[in-house]
C-alpha cells in the first residue's frame, strides 16, 4: 500500500516577518537568501499548518519559521 507523503519547502521570508522577541535575534548567524529547510509532512498535517497559518494572518513560512524560533527559545532558555 502506498502511502503519498507531501513535501514542503520552507524558504525564509523576504519582506514582512511575524514579531518575534528580541533575545530571538541576537548572535545568530545571517542567514543566505538561499537557506531553506525540506520538510516531509502528510496531507493532514500540511493542512493543520495551512490554516493555523491563516489564522494567524501570516504565510504558512512565516508561520512555521515563527513557531519553531519560539520552540528553539523555550528549548535554549530552560
Amino acid at each position: 500500500m502506498s502511502r503519498h507523503v507531501h513535501r514542503a519547502y520552507f524558504k525564509e521570508p523576504q519582506g514582512r516577518r511575524p514579531a518575534m522577541s528580541e533575545s530571538v535575534h541576537q548572535d545568530l548567524p545571517v542567514p543566505h537568501h538561499d537557506t531553506h529547510i525540506a520538510l516531509r509532512m502528510s496531507a493532514e498535517q500540511i493542512l493543520v499548518i495551512r490554516k493555523a497559518a491563516e489564522l494567524a494572518g501570516w504565510t504558512v513560512t512565516d508561520y512555521v519559521l515563527a513557531t519553531v524560533l519560539d520552540r528553539a527559545e523555550r528549548d535554549l532558555h530552560v
